[in-house]
């Protein structure tokens, strides 16, 4: 009878962690598609304005 007092804490405190856990991983997963979108979106920005400043230097060049 001690031994299932004993027992029922420590699954219902392992079972809370596991669903922090995995609210934590979904959260971390999210956060990295967030960075990774706006990273793309600064890349594409930085090599449209790269292109602008090589039109502008071809137009000397021309």
């Amino acid at each position: 009878m001690m031994k299932k007092s004993f027992i029922a804490p420590i699954r219902r405190f392992v079972s809370h962690v596991e669903r922090k856990s995995t609210k934590l991983s979904k959260f971390v997963l999210i956060v990295k598609r967030q960075l990774s979108k706006t990273f793309l979106l600064i890349f594409t920005q930085r090599l449209a304005n790269l292109e602008k400043d090589i039109n502008f230097i071809n137009s000397f060049i021309n």
